[in-house]
């Protein structure tokens, strides 16, 4: 939404790669990552969300910081 908001709708990703994150700038996690750990990349970086990768470096999926919320009350609930 941002790149279309600052270099127009019809902007393309080539165009716009210069406003893209940079690799070190992306956060990753395996799929058996301890949930406190990926709280505290959450907490320590300020992230939003964290790729989930396989041991080959594929996407599986996306974690946002409102699914460990949601996650720890739940949790928080069970006790």
């Amino acid at each position: 939404m941002q790149i279309g908001a600052l270099d127009g709708t019809d902007t393309t990703l080539g165009e716009a790669k210069h406003r893209l994150p940079k690799p070190k700038d992306i956060f990753t996690v395996k799929s058996d990552a301890v949930f406190v750990d990926i709280m505290r990349l959450f907490l320590e970086n300020g992230l939003r969300q964290i790729l989930v990768m396989d041991d080959n470096k594929q996407v599986l999926g996306i974690i946002a910081r409102r699914d460990i919320l949601k996650a720890y009350i739940d949790l928080e609930g069970q006790t």
